[in-house]
């Protein structure tokens, strides 16, 4: 995670390490206010309830009248700075359609070392139901302006929760 974390912050990303859901909620609200984002686009069930406890308004349909995006993600990817999404976490939408603030809530146990790494992990998860008909990395700007990175920008926020095994 101490990785994952550095190559997210050289890429200009913003990193949160949350122990506690109620920290959690904090962090989040805080970040909001931060960003100026008045409002939130979010689909995925757990996460809207989140924003409800959080009193930060959302919406689940409308992501062209947001200001940013709320999702979970697939996986971590540590040595890249790079976030695994699928359409579990962004439905039919393309991501280059999304609004380009993108807050993540990630576990601990969500981080693995490389892409490889990743799409086994998501092989696995979805054995039995099938792959995601979408899966995709996005990362942050970098300041450096010879990082000619392809794919999918966005300003990115990780707030990153310790996973609660009893």
């Amino acid at each position: 995670d101490v990785i994952f974390a550095k190559t997210l912050l050289k890429n200009n990303a913003n990193f949160f390490y949350c122990d506690k859901k109620e920290e959690l909620i904090k962090t989040l609200q805080a970040l909001v206010k931060k960003l100026n984002t008045n409002l939130i686009y979010c689909t995925e069930t757990i996460l809207q309830e989140l924003l409800s406890n959080s009193s930060i308004e959302q919406s689940n349909s409308e992501y062209t009248t947001c200001d940013a995006i709320l999702s979970s993600c697939e996986y971590l990817i540590a040595h890249h700075g790079k976030i695994m999404l699928s359409s579990k976490q962004l439905g039919p939408h393309d991501i280059k359609n999304l609004p380009k603030e993108h807050i993540i809530i990630a576990y601990t146990s969500q981080i693995v070392k490389n892409l490889n790494e990743a799409m086994s992990g998501v092989n696995t998860r979805y054995i039995n139901e099938g792959l995601p008909s979408t899966i995709t990395t996005i990362t942050s700007k970098s300041n450096d302006q010879n990082n000619h990175t392809e794919g999918n920008i966005k300003n990115l926020s990780v707030l990153l929760i310790e996973d609660f095994k009893h």
